[in-house]
């Protein structure tokens, strides 16, 4: 019988039992029942030398898993000591990962892959810094922002990103007007009228 399917092992040989049902004391009989069953709980037990190995999933019964070693391979479990310094971060160094939620960032983040530099910061920050005054059918080279500055005497300003109108400024007197527009790299921006001053401000890091 070994175990009973909850941890339980209960032998299927009793000698009283034999006694009581008048079996002579035999052997064959102790061998084939009794270390028989001591054999098959045995052969289905984790031992501590790792001989027995786990042949499936295992239940902690809402108790811990203590002194859990650091861990050095991928499929490694990870200790709680481990999690809390920079070195979880050494589980995943390479490849593809997907992070969703909200996720807060301290100190400084480096990407070395160019092109999700550039995606991360696609909608960052102009900088300030490094403005260059540009003219109409600018290509943008990175992604941006576009400062426009315009001057109106009772009519509209209005300019074009890839062909699309993206800004328009009415006014009925002498007034001026600024705007920053977000553009994509490589997109065209082409100027209408009313413009007295246009600029191009990279992203942040861009």
């Amino acid at each position: 019988m070994a175990f009973d399917g909850n941890g339980n092992w209960v032998s299927a040989f009793s000698a009283v039992a034999d006694k009581d049902a008048g079996y002579k004391i035999l052997a064959s009989r102790f061998d084939n029942i009794f270390i028989a069953d001591i054999t098959q709980g045995f052969d289905n037990c984790v031992t501590r030398d790792g001989q027995g190995i786990m042949q499936t999933n295992t239940n902690a019964n809402n108790y811990r898993v203590i002194n859990v070693a650091n861990p050095t391979d991928d499929k490694d479990a990870v200790n709680l000591g481990t999690l809390n310094t920079k070195d979880a971060l050494a589980v995943h160094l390479a490849g593809t990962e997907t992070i969703t939620g909200d996720k807060t960032f301290t100190g400084n983040v480096s990407f070395s892959d160019a092109d999700v530099k550039e995606n991360f910061v696609a909608l960052g920050m102009p900088d300030y810094t490094s403005g260059v005054t540009i003219s109409s059918n600018y290509e943008a080279p990175s992604n941006g922002y576009l400062r426009v500055q315009a001057y109106i005497n009772g009519g509209i300003a209005y300019g074009y990103i890839d062909g699309i109108p993206v800004y328009q400024w009415f006014d009925d007197g002498n007034s001026r007007g600024t705007s920053f527009i977000p553009i994509a790299k490589g997109s065209i921006w082409t100027c209408s009228v009313g413009f007295e001053v246009q600029e191009f401000y990279p992203c942040v890091g861009g």
